[in-house]
């Protein structure tokens, strides 16, 4: 049993020989210092969107005019439907009609 252990650890330690360390590509420290260069540099839009793109600020939004909505329309002001009043004169339709000129009235 313990020959098997010191078997695996001597195949585990020959897998590794020649490896070698790993190399980044030239240009991540241009990106790394671009990154951080231009933090300082927004401009006030990028700024503004920056901050109405926050979960929190953009959610809060939603809410404040999805209620606002529900206000409007759970108000109930039915003031256009009691104002209306009801004409008991019969309209005559036929002495409107745009083709006959013989019933043009003044």
């Amino acid at each position: 049993m313990k020959q098997n252990i010191e078997q695996k650890i001597e195949a585990s330690m020959h897998s590794l020989e020649g490896i070698s360390r790993a190399k980044a590509p030239g240009y991540l420290y241009a990106k790394v210092l671009s990154g951080v260069y231009r933090i300082g540099e927004q401009t006030i839009w990028e700024r503004l969107t920056g901050f109405i793109a926050r979960p929190v600020v953009a959610l809060g939004c939603i809410i404040l005019v999805v209620a606002i909505n529900a206000l409007i329309i759970f108000s109930g002001n039915d003031t256009s439907i009691k104002n209306t009043t009801a004409s008991a004169e019969p309209v005559d339709l036929y002495a409107y009609d745009i083709y006959n000129a013989e019933n043009i009235e003044p």
